[in-house]
């Protein structure tokens, strides 16, 4: 069975990490005119365009989500909350560039996990089950079914200053490596270019998803 991969980078390095991932000695770069025809083929099975779900964090996985403090804030608020200095983030792919003096954290539970989505030969999305949010004062802690909405509820209550409680999830949601560093939910959806082994999740369930694919 022939895979093509089309890449819009230019790095050589951007190739040998995607194929580093696949099977060892099952794979090679072909012509491109030949690369073509084989694409042509491949989508013409029905299997292509199926999707295709792999956990990537197990149950019960801490998420932390960056709020932007402006406010006072009842202690039953902030004492869930952890400053930006306290956490070990990847300064490697300039996450502070993106964080304010204002950010501060709030921890998160993805009861189900943390799944990557693939149709074909892309990446679709990351999904999770039910998101549990943190308890305030005696309350039953709150569970919501995405973490668009994760982030909304939270806004509301961390955020009152804005006008409108949306975010990007991907640059606010922050998920936690082998390396013990912490990086938002972009890094996941395009780590199969990063230059090094840091984020063996994603790696792991790329090579997962491949094996998959009945085409």
């Amino acid at each position: 069975m022939k895979l093509v991969l089309e890449i819009a980078d230019s790095s050589y390095q951007t190739v040998l990490n995607f194929v580093s991932l696949l099977p060892e000695n099952q794979c090679r770069i072909l012509p491109e005119e030949t690369a073509s025809e084989n694409l042509s083929e491949l989508k013409k099975d029905k299997t292509f365009d199926k999707l295709i779900t792999q956990r990537v964090l197990p149950e019960n996985s801490k998420l932390m989500v960056a709020m932007t403090i402006r406010s006072h804030l009842p202690e039953k608020l902030t004492k869930n909350l952890k400053p930006k200095n306290e956490l070990n983030l990847g300064y490697d792919i300039n996450i502070n560039k993106k964080l304010s003096n204002y950010t501060q954290f709030v921890e998160i539970t993805a009861i189900g996990g943390v799944f990557i989505q693939f149709k074909g030969l892309n990446q679709v999305g990351i999904s999770t089950g039910s998101l549990e949010l943190p308890s305030y004062s005696e309350d039953v802690a709150e569970q919501v079914d995405s973490l668009n909405f994760a982030f909304t509820r939270l806004s509301e209550k961390y955020e009152p200053w804005r006008k409108a409680h949306t975010g990007n999830v991907y640059e606010r949601i922050f998920y936690q490596e082998k390396n013990d560093r912490w990086y938002p939910l972009d890094v996941m959806r395009y780590s199969i270019s990063a230059k090094d082994d840091q984020h063996q999740f994603v790696m792991i369930a790329r090579k997962e998803a491949m094996k998959g694919l009945s085409i």
